[in-house]
């Protein structure tokens, strides 16, 4: 078996092709056919619209046969066809529209059934993939809607959203499931959300709490080791700025002495205060208005560095 690890998103990425797909073989066969125009005759350009629009479909249909992943593999041989019919049409369009000459059969009823022949393939693949592209833009407007209800009804104080999930009923309305931690949700409130469905475009849903209440136990445990994180990151800032002193004088002669100001105490973390260090700097040397600003770049991305800290603030002593 030449593949032993689950699918990544490279692959599941071109098994579902959609008119997104159709304007890069467009532009990747008019990018291939101009550079021919060009007086210095290249292969990069055809080079990298053949990378980019024809290996990775034909890779993703061997991963599928390798695996027996069936739908991988006709997904990725349609995106495959869409690149190669796409990529040929927009070659031969350019060629007509800049004038190249190419032999044509004689008799008009052959060149009429030709063209005929080329526009119904072209709808016949398009066709797929405008539906595929209308599912995709469904379903992203769904869940920037159900993100949009969560923020809004269930994002409180004391109450956690693990997941969510719709569950599609053709028959009967869908169900939004949402899987909580945290205070209990009384079954009026439920049904009082669940009416507000309609206001975010999920119409024909309702919803359904999957809740999970922490007992008092659970939420010491996890209080306790919040704050055990603290206070360990805490004692490791204080001990990197003690060593970090002599390091940061020997890269930065610039620096004369620097010292604690705020932002390594217990609360300043849990409130995520930056760390802030004050700097003396040695101002010597005529050049030192220039790269003032400079050095303290430096100095701020080598702090924040080393402290482990998002952002850290540098003032002047």
């Amino acid at each position: 078996m030449p593949f032993t690890s689950s699918s990544h998103a490279e692959i599941t990425a071109r098994i579902r092709p959609t008119l997104l797909d159709v304007m890069v073989a467009l532009f990747g066969g008019v990018a291939g056919i101009v550079s021919y125009t060009r007086k210095e005759n290249t292969n990069a350009i055809p080079g990298v619209a053949i990378a980019i629009a024809l290996m990775p479909p034909l890779c993703t249909a061997g991963f599928g046969l390798a695996r027996g992943y069936w739908l991988y593999l006709l997904g990725a041989l349609y995106l495959f066809m869409i690149n190669s019919v796409f990529i040929t049409f927009a070659t031969v369009l350019v060629v007509r529209l800049l004038g190249f000459p190419y032999q044509e059969p004689a008799a008009s009823v052959v060149r009429k059934r030709a063209l005929q022949g080329g526009v119904a393939l072209a709808i016949i693949i398009v066709a797929p993939s405008a539906y595929l592209l209308q599912q995709v833009i469904e379903r992203e407007n769904q869940k920037q809607s159900v993100e949009q209800f969560i923020d809004d009804h269930l994002s409180n104080p004391g109450q956690e959203v693990i997941n969510w999930e719709i569950i599609q009923n053709e028959r009967q309305t869908d169900e939004l499931k949402v899987y909580m931690l945290g205070e209990y949700v009384p079954d009026q409130r439920v049904a009082l959300l669940s009416q507000q469905l309609d206001n975010y475009q999920l119409d024909n849903t309702f919803l359904n709490l999957v809740q999970t209440a922490l007992p008092q136990k659970t939420k010491k445990e996890i209080a306790d080791e919040a704050t055990s994180q603290v206070v360990s990151k805490l004692a490791t800032r204080k001990e990197r700025i003690t060593d970090l002193r002599k390091e940061v004088q020997d890269y930065f002669p610039e620096v004369k002495a620097i010292s604690i100001m705020a932002g390594f105490d217990s609360t300043s973390i849990k409130r995520g205060v930056a760390p802030t260090i004050g700097v003396k700097w040695n101002r010597s040397g005529l050049l030192w208005s220039f790269k003032r600003n400079n050095v303290k770049d430096k100095l701020q991305n080598f702090l924040q560095k080393n402290l482990d800290a998002d952002t850290v603030k540098v003032v002047e002593l």
